[in-house]
């Protein structure tokens, strides 16, 4: 009786947002959940604003704190997630790629010495996000480094301000570190050692993608995406 009710409770909510998004346009409001940080600024919030400018009867409600929340209990209607996405009962949608690249500045260079292997990484300063472990391949070869850092933090900005000035070594993904590495503010080590591409998703419960807003957004991500 109970998983009866709430199915019901889901068919009169789903029903309900129809009729917001039908009458006249798209209206009403989309939670969001990202990942900030660098990335967030420089390519989610972009795209939110350029939709926000094209639907002005649509409400964002938008959280860069990086935690992953579970949108069901608490009312997200989607959420973009960097790295591999855990088994769920989720909708996902692939936004983008990216490869993470590991660096270090000039000066922690010459202090400490630049790591000639993955397994070196144990003797040095590591600034590391939300991953516990580096993976590293090289040919048939593959290592996982355990992550003991000197600094965990989950924010691109604050990974790269300590990272130039020389307060360790980050793995961050190519974009947030191209400039600085042709700058010459930043080095990019272990070459010869591949970091496989890690996906950009957005999520989101089933029953949510029946929203047009949602849906609309959901579509204007994926082409603003294209070219990153």
């Amino acid at each position: 009786f109970i998983a009866q009710c709430r199915q019901a409770l889901t068919q009169i909510e789903q029903a309900e947002i129809q009729l917001q998004d039908t009458q006249a346009g798209l209206r009403g409001i989309i939670r969001i959940t990202s990942v900030g940080g660098i990335f967030g600024e420089r390519y989610v919030a972009p795209a939110i604003i350029s939709f926000m400018a094209k639907h002005p009867d649509v409400h964002i409600t938008l959280d860069f704190s990086s935690k992953h929340h579970n949108l069901i209990q608490e009312n997200y209607d989607m959420a973009i997630r960097m790295g591999p996405l855990e088994d769920s009962s989720l909708v996902a949608r692939q936004l983008c790629r990216y490869r993470p690249t590991l660096v270090a500045s000039p000066c922690y260079l010459k202090r400490y010495g630049e790591p000639d292997s993955p397994e070196a990484l144990a003797s040095h300063r590591l600034i590391a996000g939300s991953l516990n472990i580096w993976h590293f391949k090289q040919e048939k070869q593959a290592v996982e480094v355990p992550v003991h850092s000197q600094l965990h933090c989950a924010n691109g900005h604050i990974m790269l301000a300590a990272c130039e000035a020389g307060q360790g070594i980050a793995r961050l993904p190519s974009q947030y570190v191209d400039k600085a590495i042709a700058q010459g503010r930043l080095c990019a080590l272990l070459k010869p050692w591949h970091q496989e591409y890690s996906p950009c998703h957005i999520v989101f419960p089933p029953g949510r993608f029946r929203s047009q807003r949602v849906k609309a957004l959901v579509e204007a991500l994926e082409a603003h995406f294209k070219g990153v």
